[in-house]
């Protein structure tokens, strides 16, 4: 069955079902791994192959990109790839890049190719974890010289966004790990400088700004003393390093160690009772 979804899938990219035999393109024993699609509340609203066909390289010929798994079904041997073929003559498809994922399984949005710094060819974007408490691994590969090359790698978010916050064509890469339910922790955005992907979080004061009035409103609605009302607090600190109020993240950081020792002296409060690790 999944063969016949594949097939279907690169039918409509304009690639007839003649032309690609999988069994020749992957090795014994491979698994076809799922994309699986998500709403907002975190409803699955589809699913389908892991199985991209497009134009990476902006020569007019679809490029095809795989990702399956050995040991699907053993959790200690598990191993996820992806493979990029390259087609020749018009109806045999050449391997030209092989990765072996730092993940055992796909992370939201999983695989994807599309152009992420604006240079006109698009990169591979390959997310993948080991459990969902660790958070995801991003890779992101792009071809150069005629080579696939990794040209970016994160790890350990709960939340990844691409967005163009300065609107020069190019995508930020946002990055934020999960603190408690849906609240995350502070954002990390990597930004393209023509050559690379950096971390830019001082280019981004608005941005930050925003995330600051999210925590003091959290922060707000908390009773003293609690460690969540406390960690929030240290996370303004953080977020007004990153809008450049760096006077004013001195002083919240002074705020929370005042707030947690004020606790800590309270009567009848035994220090080996509270964890205040993050804090302190």
């Amino acid at each position: 069955m999944t063969i016949i979804l594949i097939a279907l899938l690169l039918h409509s990219k304009g690639i007839s079902r003649e032309e690609i035999n999988l069994s020749n393109l992957l090795p014994n024993g491979a698994e076809i791994e799922a994309l699986n699609f998500y709403d907002q509340a975190g409803n699955q609203i589809f699913s389908q192959p892991a199985v991209i066909a497009n134009d990476l390289n902006n020569d007019g010929r679809e490029y095809l990109i795989i990702g399956f798994s050995l040991n699907s079904d053993e959790p200690e041997k598990r191993e996820l790839f992806i493979k990029i073929f390259r087609p020749i003559n018009g109806q045999q498809y050449q391997s030209i890049f092989e990765f072996k994922a730092p993940g055992k399984f796909f992370f939201s949005p999983g695989l994807k190719a599309f152009d992420l710094n604006g240079d006109g060819r698009k990169e591979v974007i390959l997310v993948t974890s080991n459990s969902a408490s660790l958070g995801g691994i991003l890779d992101v590969f792009a071809i150069q010289n005629n080579h696939v090359q990794r040209v970016f790698t994160t790890s350990g978010f709960h939340r990844l966004s691409f967005i163009d916050l300065k609107g020069d064509g190019s995508y930020e890469i946002i990055a934020a790990a999960k603190y408690s339910g849906d609240i995350m922790a502070p954002s990390n955005i990597y930004s393209w400088d023509g050559t690379r992907y950096s971390l830019a979080n001082l280019e981004f004061p608005r941005y930050f700004q925003a995330e600051v009035q999210k925590y003091i409103d959290l922060v707000n609605s908390l009773p003293k003393g609690s460690l969540d009302r406390l960690n929030y607090m240290l996370f303004i600190a953080e977020e007004y390093g990153n809008t450049g109020r760096v006077n004013d993240g001195i002083f919240q950081a002074q705020a929370v160690i005042s707030e947690a020792q004020d606790l800590l002296r309270e009567p009848g409060v035994d220090p080996r009772e509270k964890n205040y690790t993050r804090v302190l």
